[in-house]
């Protein structure tokens, strides 16, 4: 008796567990389940509206056309040989000033090329250092109207004086610039 009577002592707890605290844990974990796949719904909701708003930013910029670029731009605005090589020399004069370099001389060509009697070449002499010579180039190639760097000397100086930064060497810089204008006379 006292065999059953000790496995009868353990029978209401295990029932109880087996019946109440088991079902108790399963239904516990179906609700956190539950809630794990409605946050992956959402997320995944989230992520569709996401998608769904580059594809619209995606067909909207291929249908919208870029702005045309007006020809005469490119051109400078002078369309006689003496004016064109004045604007030229200005636009370089400029350019070589905000890019903090020291201007020493320009000169413009007198003669256009007899194959391309519309292109207009201006020389500027200049002392900078590297970082300055790079931003000028790129705002010489990068603007309108179209300056194109037809050629390029650099000799490095050896004197020491106060200009650009400490231990950056200073170069001496022969740019030649063409472009050209649009027609007119010669």
């Amino acid at each position: 008796m006292s065999a059953v009577s000790a496995s009868a002592r353990w029978v209401g707890p295990a029932a109880l567990v087996v019946f109440v605290a088991l079902p108790c844990i399963l239904a516990a974990l179906t609700v956190a389940n539950g809630l794990r796949w409605a946050e992956a719904r959402m997320a995944q909701a989230g992520q569709a509206e996401r998608v769904a708003d580059i594809e619209r930013r995606v067909r909207s910029s291929a249908v919208a056309r870029p702005p045309a670029l007006d020809m005469d731009r490119i051109y400078l605005g002078a369309t006689v040989a003496t004016l064109a090589r004045a604007e030229l020399q200005t636009r370089v004069v400029d350019l070589v000033e905000r890019s903090g370099s020291r201007l020493i001389e320009v000169r413009a060509d007198e003669d256009a090329p007899a194959d391309d009697p519309l292109s207009t070449t201006v020389r500027a002499t200049f002392e900078t250092v590297q970082d300055r010579l790079v931003d000028l180039l790129a705002a010489v190639e990068g603007g309108l109207p179209l300056l194109r760097v037809a050629g390029l000397d650099a000799r490095l100086e050896q004197r020491r004086e106060t200009f650009g930064p400490p231990n950056d060497p200073r170069l001496r810089i022969t740019l030649t610039v063409r472009s050209y204008r649009k027609g007119g006379q010669p």
